[in-house]
């Protein structure tokens, strides 16, 4: 019988945020809001750092983690080269 895995760990949640704080960051752009985009952006980039060492240490890395975590690193990226 196989483990389940649960969707909601820690490493899943830090990515999960910086797919729903996109949106948020860019509207920061739009509207030249430099302190919020400085804020956030910056709670992302330490977010990122967070969630693979969390996964990486505490034996929690998924597929669906890979994957979530790709994704938030892309749209991180876009960030970085609209600057």
């Amino acid at each position: 019988m196989t483990e389940k895995q649960t969707i909601w760990t820690i490493p899943n949640l830090l990515s999960i945020y910086r797919l729903v704080v996109f949106p948020v960051l860019v509207f920061a752009i739009l509207k030249q809001q430099e302190q919020l985009f400085s804020f956030l952006f910056f709670i992302s980039l330490i977010t990122d750092i967070l969630d693979g060492w969390i996964a990486r240490t505490f034996h929690m890395e998924s597929e669906l983690g890979a994957k979530l975590d790709s994704w938030a690193d892309t749209l991180t990226e876009i960030l970085q080269h609209s600057q």
